[in-house]
């Protein structure tokens, strides 16, 4: 575990930043995909695409990329390990079975790999 010497509001920043920076970037590429695609095979309906439409898709994409990180949030916090003596970044889940974790690395490995 690597030593994390700032606060728990930092720990949990970075972690959404991390994150929010993967979705905003796969999802802008979707969007310029479908855009591409569009110009590609339907030439003369790109024109129906104008400036406000560009718009509305990338706001769409930022705000889908907040509300999925939004759970970094919650999840990580700043933590002092007495074993190793340092502090670090941990994920911290509801209970103690692995149910919440699995469903995290699900979640998310589906929506940034196989949902676009």
């Amino acid at each position: 575990m690597p030593t994390f010497f700032d606060g728990d509001i930092i720990c949990r920043l970075v972690t959404f930043l991390m994150l929010f920076s993967t979705y905003i970037s796969v999802y802008t590429l979707v969007v310029m995909t479908i855009d591409r695609y569009q110009a590609i095979v339907h030439p003369l309906s790109t024109y129906t695409w104008t400036s406000h439409t560009g718009l509305f898709y990338m706001i769409a994409v930022w705000c889908l990329s907040i509300i999925l990180a939004l759970p970094q949030l919650f999840i990580f916090r700043s933590e002092y390990d007495p074993i190793n003596k340092i502090k670090g970044c941990r994920a911290k889940f509801l209970g103690k079975d692995k149910t919440w974790e699995l469903a995290y690395i699900v979640w998310t490995i589906v929506v940034q790999f196989f949902l676009p």
